[in-house]
């Protein structure tokens, strides 16, 4: 909410019906390879590849706008501007993967490492704009909007330990960082 009007200037607040739809499918294929360098040596390297598609559907309909005025009186009026956007989108990343597993007799030890990746977003979508007065059309217009957006998704690390000091009894702790909220 904006803060009080002093008769110095208008705020305006748009009021929107708002609705988005997105059906998604990602794919991901993994490859790997191990090798094992002594016998308590392991080594691991990983290939991660994403690809997918969407339908989207995103409507906005404008009801109408406040013009909060002097005092904090205000004004509403009716504004029947719809907007509707349709159309597809392709994802692909690809993410390289490593780990190490310190494997003896009653210790066990893994880590792992995935790189960052770039998920990138190829969209295209019909732009649709409606103006109405009533229920009469007074004007419309389609265009196509295209572009690209890229996500990049931070590089994540893995630990664990693995204790087994008697035959029957295991003790085990991992860790992983996925920092997410860096993207």
């Amino acid at each position: 909410i904006p803060t009080q009007a002093d008769g110095s200037d208008t705020t305006r607040m748009d009021w929107y019906d708002f609705e988005r739809l997105q059906k998604m499918s990602l794919n991901q294929i993994s490859l790997g390879l191990g090798y094992e360098a002594t016998d308590n040596i392991h080594l691991g390297l990983g290939l991660s590849i994403y690809s997918g598609s969407s339908e989207e559907l995103q409507i906005q309909d404008k009801v109408g706008y406040f013009d909060i005025i002097d005092q904090n009186e205000f004004i509403w009026s009716y504004d029947t501007m719809n907007t509707r956007y349709s159309g597809n989108a392709d994802f692909s990343g690809t993410a390289l993967k490593l780990g190490l597993i310190l494997d003896y007799d009653h210790f066990r030890m893994g880590l792992s490492y995935t790189s960052k990746m770039d998920l990138t977003k190829d969209w295209s979508y019909e732009e649709t704009l409606t103006y109405l007065q009533g229920d009469t059309l007074l004007a419309s217009s389609t265009s196509t909007v295209e572009g690209q957006d890229v996500m990049t998704i931070p590089a994540s690390y893995g630990g664990g330990v693995q204790l087994k000091p008697v035959e029957k009894f295991t003790f085990l702790l991992s860790y992983e960082l996925h920092p997410y909220g860096d993207t």
